[in-house]
């Protein structure tokens, strides 16, 4: 899972730290309902419960409404898609990923990447897409004495790779970002470049150049054709903060080599943006900044709405 979520109905705002706790607010009246141990794995569309898991692989189940556990078998199979109840156990040398289901209904199964051994490829990242019909994946390795990273969509029923992308070998942050309501990924796949691809036919379905892209980015509800991406410049001043999140539209790009999104918005932070999401009613966005800070921007207004943050953050 992504650092944030919304929960389906909007009642519930998730934060899956760095240090395997989940943080949860209730955003129909913006309390704090408490931090949950492990990583945020599901929620259902009901929003009601959630699953997280540990490093360990145990998994659990909270009610979302007061953060009390319950038994896994409390949880509702139909609410939960795979890829929000399948549990990833990547062997990063062999290529192989056992998926297993936390509510044990699924049989495991085990995806091996093809690909050429002469590369000498390592598996560094994978997760589930929101179709749950793919299963994305990041490879890197060396060559030659040069370093490379690529990028591969397999398809979770039979293994078979259904398309290939670069992806940006210098990333520090997570590499996949999945837009649930349009089937798609974005991706950095050059240092400041973003692809978004049709996770269903590997078409590319927009791509632009993004000067200071941290491979932070979001697709609004409304519009497949309007990403939020986190990105960084320079700055005359030291007093200016260099960290802000634009809503590019990938509608309207400018001719020429240097392919480049109209900016819809710009929405200034303090600090660098770690995580976006954007909310089901299509009007608020979610930016999780460093210090772990989150923003609700009402971005009708182009302001932020409300400040989250847990209880031991200053």
């Amino acid at each position: 899972m992504k650092p944030l979520y919304i929960s389906p109905g909007g009642e519930f705002l998730f934060h899956s730290t760095s240090d395997e706790s989940v943080d949860v607010w209730d955003l129909r009246d913006g309390a704090y309902v408490r931090a949950l141990p492990g990583g945020l794995l599901g929620v259902e569309r009901s929003g009601r419960r959630l699953l997280t898991g540990s490093s360990g692989g145990a998994v659990k189940a909270w009610e979302a409404c007061t953060g009390a556990e319950c038994a896994l078998k409390a949880l509702d199979a139909a609410e939960l898609s795979l890829h929000q109840r399948f549990v990833a156990a990547p062997d990063r040398y062999k290529l192989l990923i056992e998926l297993r289901d936390a509510l044990g209904i699924e049989p495991k199964r085990v995806v091996r990447i093809e690909h050429d051994p002469r590369y000498y490829p390592a598996l560094e990242a994978c997760a589930l897409a929101p179709d749950d019909r793919s299963l994305v994946v990041t490879l890197a390795g060396e060559v030659a004495g040069q370093g490379w990273a690529s990028g591969l969509c397999v398809d979770l029923a039979s293994g078979a790779r259904r398309f290939k992308f670069k992806v940006n070998k210098f990333r520090s942050l997570p590499p996949f970002n999945f837009s649930r309501e349009h089937n798609l990924l974005m991706i950095s796949d050059d240092i400041y470049h973003l692809s978004v691809f049709d996770l269903s036919t590997g078409h590319i379905a927009g791509e632009t150049w993004v000067s200071g892209f941290t491979n932070v980015a979001a697709a609004m509800v409304s519009d497949p054709r309007l990403v939020a991406v986190s990105v960084w410049g320079p700055v005359a001043s030291t007093a200016v903060s260099p960290f802000e999140v634009q809503i590019l539209n990938l509608g309207r790009i400018s001719a020429g080599g240097m392919r480049r999104a109209a900016v819809e918005a710009v929405l200034p932070e303090p600090q660098a943006v770690h995580g976006l999401f954007c909310a089901p009613d299509g009007i608020h966005l979610a930016s999780l900044l460093e210090s772990g800070v989150i923003h609700w921007w009402n971005l009708a207004a182009g302001q932020v709405e409300a400040t989250f943050a847990a209880p031991w953050i200053v």
